[in-house]
């Protein structure tokens, strides 16, 4: 898939070596997302970003990777793939639950 960036390639080829990664969905001008993306700098979490709306196609692939309907997918999300398997899929929080989210899925 030559077009895309290196973060989707990234995601794609942690998902296909059953390797656990955290997937950021941001949203074009969306005040949570930054406040969330934030929030994940400030804790030094590792984490790959996609935008849904900017970078759409690549967004759906990864979506259909992990067998989530990308139509239903609002931003913020932060989603965590493990062994090629969604473990976690959260897009309602607060700045407590994301310390919380961080601390109990090791990032």
């Amino acid at each position: 898939m030559p077009d895309m960036g290196k973060a989707v390639e990234r995601i794609l080829k942690a998902i296909e070596n059953n390797e656990k990664v955290l997937i950021y969905v941001d949203g074009y001008k969306c005040d949570k997302c930054r406040t969330v993306k934030n929030i994940l700098n400030d804790y030094n979490v590792n984490y790959y970003e996609i935008n849904k709306d900017i970078d759409h196609q690549d967004f759906k692939i990864i979506m259909s990777k992990i067998h989530l309907d990308w139509e239903n997918i609002s931003a913020p999300t932060l989603i965590v793939v493990d062994k090629g398997e969604v473990v976690v899929h959260m897009s309602e929080f607060n700045n407590r639950d994301l310390g919380e989210f961080f601390q109990e899925y090791g990032f």
